[in-house]
């Protein structure tokens, strides 16, 4: 199911994403029950890794020229969306990079098109990122989690599902069947 996997794989990548931003950013472990915090960084996991489908597929409603490529009305077109989310002229010269402190584009969401767009824009967007844009209750769930002061364990290996070289485009794109965590705070705080 596309709406359970793509909410798993974010919440996982993003523990993942943000262990990794904290390694290299000290400072802004003490931000995790910071909901605007916790949201730009579920945004840019969002804008880098999602949907849990790797592209869209549409079909074109009229012949365009799209840089050097020729377009005719009903080809069919698949639109990596990670790919189109690290543009470079439109998220920077680090769009590859994980950076929950990037500008927001241009009549772009923080997310880019992770949640698709118009009539086929993903339902889920409210759900993840709520009504106010953010305190979804995937941010809430990630707030929660870095309570208890969850972390990637370092002595466990993460399995990743094997997939062909036509399914997963990007490298760091993966789904991960399975993600050993550990918890340093179970107890936590009362977020």
């Amino acid at each position: 199911n596309t709406a359970i996997g793509t909410s798993v794989q974010s919440v996982v990548h993003m523990v993942h994403d943000t262990a990794e931003w904290f390694d290299r950013h000290p400072e802004d472990r003490a931000r995790t029950e910071d909901m605007e915090f916790l949201t730009q960084c579920m945004e840019e996991t969002i804008r880098r890794k999602a949907p849990f489908i790797s592209y869209l597929v549409r079909r074109a409603g009229e012949d365009v020229e799209i840089g050097a490529a020729s377009i005719k009305e009903g080809d069919e077109l698949h639109i990596e969306i990670p790919r189109a989310n690290r543009d470079p002229e439109v998220f920077g010269p680090d769009a590859e990079d994980f950076n929950p402190w990037r500008e927001r584009p241009e009549k772009l969401p923080r997310y880019g098109i992770g949640f698709g767009s118009g009539p086929h824009a993903c339902l889920g967007l409210r759900v993840v990122l709520g009504n106010d844009g953010h305190s979804g209750s995937h941010v809430r769930f990630m707030q929660k989690l870095f309570s208890h002061g969850i972390e990637p364990d370092p002595a466990g290996e993460p399995q990743i599902l094997a997939m062909s070289q036509d399914e997963s485009a990007i490298e760091d794109v993966v789904t991960f069947m399975s993600y050993p965590v550990i918890f340093t705070d179970w107890k936590g705080s009362a977020a």
